[in-house]
């Protein structure tokens, strides 16, 4: 006996075509299948859109970014030149010393040439003298005048030889100072700038600066007493090379301000460079200036600017 079964399979889809099957199933025959299929409109949904994974970046949000990024720029600037500035003086420095060094060659050329026409003058002046001593009275006469005449060849040669030591040795010197602060219940503060202007290094250099308070009836002193702050700075400064001092000084006292705002008092910053020169030769250079209420740059004194 046979048995029948039907099957009916569709789909609603809007984007597909619906599908209809008839299916005859017979247990005496398994293996035979009927199935029919027929034709229907097949249409296709559009899927759905993505939800967002994240909200969108707040005004606020960008405009700090965007801040950023310009400081970021800015900042990279800034080191560029700064970089470029530091080139620029490095270079500045070795060509100065470079020409330092070219002088001091052409110098010491000069003043062997000097010492030896210079020997020279004084061997035949002797070399006469000796003849001169074996003579007459003439010849003696001569031989006096060629031994004055050594002995102003060999001061000639030790005249050279200082001018070239003068021409090549260092020179310190206080190029301007400086006024930071001068107020009530508050310390002093200043700035002290020096230059070696000369030709060479300035070894064991040693600054010493002090204030002093003085009536404007008073007259600075030949020779001012130093109220040292702290240990004096020792160091080697090039040719051409600044070197500044920064002092930082107790609060003074209320009455001198008021005085020196007065016109009553008047207030000094004094100083002292010593140091060697290339040959080993010591040197000292004194400085004096004065403080004018509204002028942070110190006027200097008519005394106690000085150098060896």
């Amino acid at each position: 006996m046979g048995m029948g079964m039907t099957f009916r399979l569709s789909t609603t889809s809007p984007w597909s075509r619906a599908v209809s099957a008839n299916a005859s199933y017979n247990r005496h025959s398994p293996q035979a299948y009927s199935l029919n299929m027929s034709d229907e409109e097949l249409v296709l949904r559009a899927p759905p859109s993505p939800e967002a994974t994240q909200p969108p970046a707040h005004p606020s949000e960008q405009k700090r970014a965007t801040v950023s990024i310009w400081i970021s720029c800015i900042a990279i600037v800034f080191a560029l030149l700064a970089a470029l500035g530091s080139i620029w003086q490095a270079h500045e420095v070795r060509q100065t010393r470079l020409n330092a060094e070219k002088v001091l060659n052409d110098q010491a050329k000069d003043v062997e040439r000097a010492r030896k026409a210079a020997e020279e003058s004084a061997t035949a002046a002797k070399l006469l003298a000796d003849v001169g001593r074996q003579g007459l009275s003439i010849s003696d006469r001569g031989a006096l005048a060629s031994e004055r005449s050594a002995r102003a060849a060999e001061q000639s040669l030790k005249t050279s030889k200082d001018l070239f030591a003068e021409g090549r040795r260092a020179e310190m010197s206080r190029i301007t100072t400086i006024m930071h602060q001068f107020e009530a219940s508050k310390p002093m503060k200043y700035e002290v700038q020096f230059l070696n202007s000369g030709k060479s290094r300035a070894l064991n250099v040693t600054t010493i600066t002090s204030a002093l308070f003085l009536r404007t009836d008073q007259l600075f002193p030949p020779e001012p007493a130093y109220t040292l702050q702290g240990k004096p700075s020792v160091s080697i400064v090039l040719p051409g090379e600044r070197l500044e001092q920064h002092a930082e000084v107790d609060v003074p006292p209320s009455s001198i301000v008021e005085s020196f705002q007065s016109g009553k008092v008047r207030v000094y910053i004094h100083g002292k460079i010593t140091y060697d020169d290339a040959d080993g030769r010591h040197h000292v250079t004194t400085f004096c200036d004065y403080y004018v209420l509204g002028n942070p740059v110190m006027t200097a004194c008519s005394v106690y600017n000085a150098a060896n």
